[in-house]
Protein backbone atom coordinates (compact mmCIF):
# COMPACT_ATOMS: atom_id res chain seq x y z
CA UNK A 1 0.00 0.00 0.00
CA UNK A 2 2.42 2.61 0.42
CA UNK A 3 4.31 1.74 -2.58
CA UNK A 4 1.04 2.72 -4.69
CA UNK A 5 0.49 6.02 -2.01
CA UNK A 6 4.01 7.00 -3.76
CA UNK A 7 3.32 6.03 -7.07
CA UNK A 8 0.09 8.55 -6.82
CA UNK A 9 2.09 11.26 -5.67
CA UNK A 10 5.15 11.18 -8.00
CA UNK A 11 2.04 10.81 -10.48
CA UNK A 12 0.55 14.23 -9.08
CA UNK A 13 3.73 15.59 -8.92
CA UNK A 14 4.10 14.78 -12.84
CA UNK A 15 1.25 15.93 -13.79
CA UNK A 16 1.65 19.15 -12.06
CA UNK A 17 5.01 19.79 -13.67
CA UNK A 18 3.84 18.89 -17.16
CA UNK A 19 0.80 21.26 -16.66
CA UNK A 20 3.01 24.00 -15.11
CA UNK A 21 5.17 23.36 -18.10
CA UNK A 22 2.50 23.55 -20.42
CA UNK A 23 0.72 26.87 -18.70
CA UNK A 24 4.06 28.74 -17.74
CA UNK A 25 4.37 32.26 -19.66
CA UNK A 26 7.88 32.74 -19.59
CA UNK A 27 10.20 29.62 -20.92
CA UNK A 28 12.64 32.13 -21.89
CA UNK A 29 12.46 35.24 -19.78
CA UNK A 30 14.58 37.98 -19.64
CA UNK A 31 14.64 40.79 -17.14
CA UNK A 32 15.68 44.56 -17.43
CA UNK A 33 16.02 47.36 -14.44
CA UNK A 34 16.01 50.46 -15.56
CA UNK A 35 20.02 52.86 -13.89
CA UNK A 36 17.63 54.77 -11.26
CA UNK A 37 15.92 50.97 -10.63
CA UNK A 38 12.72 52.84 -11.38
CA UNK A 39 11.48 50.56 -13.71
CA UNK A 40 11.77 46.65 -13.83
CA UNK A 41 10.62 45.25 -17.17
CA UNK A 42 10.07 41.49 -17.33
CA UNK A 43 9.87 39.75 -21.12
CA UNK A 44 9.34 36.23 -21.76
CA UNK A 45 8.49 33.51 -24.33
CA UNK A 46 6.35 30.62 -23.15
CA UNK A 47 4.82 27.65 -25.20
CA UNK A 48 1.40 29.85 -26.28
CA UNK A 49 2.46 33.61 -25.46
CA UNK A 50 4.67 36.50 -25.30
CA UNK A 51 4.58 38.86 -22.48
CA UNK A 52 5.91 42.04 -21.32
CA UNK A 53 5.13 43.59 -17.83
CA UNK A 54 6.23 47.53 -18.11
CA UNK A 55 6.48 50.02 -20.83
CA UNK A 56 10.05 51.77 -22.37
CA UNK A 57 11.14 54.16 -24.72
CA UNK A 58 15.02 53.40 -23.86
CA UNK A 59 17.01 51.35 -24.25
CA UNK A 60 14.70 49.64 -25.98
CA UNK A 61 11.18 50.03 -26.69
CA UNK A 62 8.60 47.48 -24.70
CA UNK A 63 5.10 47.76 -23.64
CA UNK A 64 3.30 46.05 -21.13
CA UNK A 65 1.48 43.28 -23.62
CA UNK A 66 0.66 40.01 -23.87
CA UNK A 67 1.16 38.39 -27.24
CA UNK A 68 -1.03 35.33 -28.48
CA UNK A 69 1.00 33.27 -30.85
CA UNK A 70 -2.02 31.89 -32.33
CA UNK A 71 -3.71 35.54 -32.77
CA UNK A 72 -0.50 36.95 -34.19
CA UNK A 73 -0.06 33.87 -36.80
CA UNK A 74 -3.47 34.93 -38.12
CA UNK A 75 -3.00 38.15 -38.27
CA UNK A 76 0.38 37.55 -39.98
CA UNK A 77 -1.44 34.57 -42.58
CA UNK A 78 -4.14 37.96 -43.47
CA UNK A 79 -1.26 40.10 -44.23
CA UNK A 80 -2.19 42.55 -41.46
CA UNK A 81 1.29 44.63 -40.19
CA UNK A 82 3.10 43.10 -36.87
CA UNK A 83 2.70 45.63 -33.75
CA UNK A 84 5.35 48.20 -34.17
CA UNK A 85 7.47 47.03 -31.41
CA UNK A 86 8.67 43.90 -33.47
CA UNK A 87 11.57 44.75 -35.59
CA UNK A 88 11.64 43.23 -39.03
CA UNK A 89 7.87 43.26 -39.63
CA UNK A 90 7.67 40.66 -37.77
CA UNK A 91 9.05 38.42 -40.24
CA UNK A 92 11.66 36.79 -38.19
CA UNK A 93 9.44 36.11 -35.05
CA UNK A 94 6.48 34.54 -37.50
CA UNK A 95 9.31 31.96 -38.75
CA UNK A 96 9.73 30.52 -35.20
CA UNK A 97 6.10 31.04 -33.62
CA UNK A 98 4.18 30.17 -36.44
CA UNK A 99 6.70 27.36 -37.36
CA UNK A 100 5.79 23.55 -37.37
CA UNK A 101 8.32 23.05 -34.79
CA UNK A 102 6.46 25.17 -31.95
CA UNK A 103 3.10 23.60 -33.12
CA UNK A 104 4.81 20.13 -32.77
CA UNK A 105 6.04 21.40 -29.20
CA UNK A 106 2.98 22.92 -28.13
CA UNK A 107 1.47 19.15 -29.34
CA UNK A 108 4.03 17.31 -27.50
CA UNK A 109 3.30 19.11 -24.02
CA UNK A 110 -0.22 18.79 -24.36
CA UNK A 111 0.10 15.16 -24.85
CA UNK A 112 2.40 14.25 -22.00
CA UNK A 113 -0.09 16.41 -19.89
CA UNK A 114 -2.41 13.98 -21.24
CA UNK A 115 -0.50 11.11 -20.63
CA UNK A 116 0.58 12.34 -17.29
CA UNK A 117 -3.18 12.84 -16.08
CA UNK A 118 -4.39 9.12 -17.18
CA UNK A 119 -0.86 7.76 -15.05
CA UNK A 120 -2.47 9.58 -11.76
CA UNK A 121 -5.15 8.27 -12.71
CA UNK A 122 -4.08 4.66 -12.96
CA UNK A 123 -2.21 5.10 -9.69
CA UNK A 124 -5.00 6.07 -7.81
CA UNK A 125 -7.37 3.08 -9.13
CA UNK A 126 -4.13 0.61 -7.90
CA UNK A 127 -3.73 1.92 -4.98
CA UNK A 128 -8.14 1.24 -4.46
CA UNK A 129 -7.64 -2.03 -6.00
CA UNK A 130 -4.08 -3.65 -5.81
CA UNK A 131 -3.89 -7.07 -8.01
CA UNK A 132 -0.61 -8.75 -8.43
CA UNK A 133 1.60 -8.19 -11.91
CA UNK A 134 2.80 -10.38 -13.98
CA UNK A 135 6.33 -10.65 -12.30
CA UNK A 136 4.85 -11.42 -9.28
CA UNK A 137 2.54 -14.42 -10.71
CA UNK A 138 5.56 -16.23 -12.20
Amino acid sequence: MKNTVVTVFFSLASLACCAFALMYPAWFQQKYASANATVEVYQGFGLFAFYSTHALQTPFYASATTLKYVDFCAANAAGKPSPNWMLGNGNAIAEIVCGSAMTALQYVMGCATGIAGLALLGAIAATYNPSTGLAERT
